[in-house]
């Protein structure tokens, strides 16, 4: 994996986040990004820590086998990027969900580094193994955590 290689076709896998609120809230979220430009074995891992407002909790994220065909999300970037480009950008992340062992949400995220902006987008709303019921907008920072095996199967890579 070349962190260095630049790209424009990013997908996201989100692979669990945790958070809790009060008015004041804080989250954090684990999240593989996979780009065949940059590696077709491998994608990279990030972690994504913010505090904001919200209330409420929860613990999601997790694939559900059988039920969601496709975990993976295309991420509209407004500009290439790379893993280091990606690693101690600031960022924002918006979620509202609820769930008794399989939860329903929609998150947004947005990326940055000074006047450069790397995605900025809507989430669809998504069905994910999760406990709780929240919502919540964080500030954060994404850091990059490594490389992961995780990469969208041939069978589910680009269902719509």
């Amino acid at each position: 994996m070349n962190y260095a290689t630049p790209a424009r076709d990013w997908r996201l896998c989100m692979i669990g986040c945790i958070g809790a609120g009060v008015v004041i809230a804080g989250g954090v979220y684990l999240m593989d990004f996979y780009s065949p430009t940059v590696s077709t074995t491998e994608s990279v891992r990030f972690r994504f820590s913010g505090l904001g407002l919200g209330l409420g909790g929860n613990l999601s994220s997790f694939a559900l086998p059988g039920l969601v065909p496709d975990v993976w999300c295309d991420i509209p970037a407004r500009m290439a990027f790379n893993g280091w480009d990606l690693n101690g950008a600031e960022g924002a992340i918006g979620n509202a969900g609820v769930g008794v062992g399989v939860n329903v949400g929609v998150t947004n995220m947005l990326a940055q580094k000074g006047t450069d902006t790397y995605f900025d987008f809507n989430g669809d709303v998504g069905i994910s193994g999760g406990f709780g019921a929240g919502i919540s907008g964080l500030r954060g920072v994404y850091r990059l955590m490594g490389t992961s095996r995780n990469i969208p199967s041939r069978d589910d890579a680009y269902i719509a």
